[in-house]
């Protein structure tokens, strides 16, 4: 067996699952290499390192962390979902109005008086326009 073939079988050699053909070649081959042999040791080393730690559970203090730091995200979350909404609303009745606006000026504009080019534009001073704005500065 070459390393590269070793290194394949060493996570079924260190769960025992190997059969014994392929156990007498595979041991065969790690007394003879040391790069095989230490990897198998590293690998060996790192495996009990994580069976370990499966078998820790997590204090309640984490936990309680973990758990706090979850709800303070899905209350964020729940804020800039508000704060979306809201700003959609504004920019929708901000759209209307400029779409009454519009709508309101147009009718005003086709039922308004045409005045022609050829008569003259008086302005007054007052509501009631009696008083045309020359007037007034004609006499002071």
């Amino acid at each position: 067996m070459n390393c590269e073939q070793v290194k394949y079988e060493l996570i079924e050699l260190l769960e025992g699952t190997l059969s014994a053909e392929v156990l007498d070649q595979v041991e065969d081959h790690l007394r003879k290499c040391t790069n095989c042999s230490g990897f198998q040791a590293e690998l060996k080393l790192s495996l009990e390192v994580v069976n370990e730690e499966k078998l820790k559970s997590p204090s309640d203090l984490f936990t309680g962390k973990v758990l706090a730091l979850i709800e303070e995200n899905q209350q964020h979350s729940r804020n800039f979902t508000i704060g979306v909404k809201k700003v959609l609303l504004y920019a929708a009745v901000m759209a209307i109005g400029v779409f009454i606006g519009a709508f309101t000026g147009s009718m005003l504009s086709e039922n308004s008086i045409q005045v022609s080019e050829n008569e003259p534009q008086e302005f007054y001073l007052d509501g009631l326009n009696v008083e045309p704005l020359e007037s007034f500065l004609i006499s002071n």
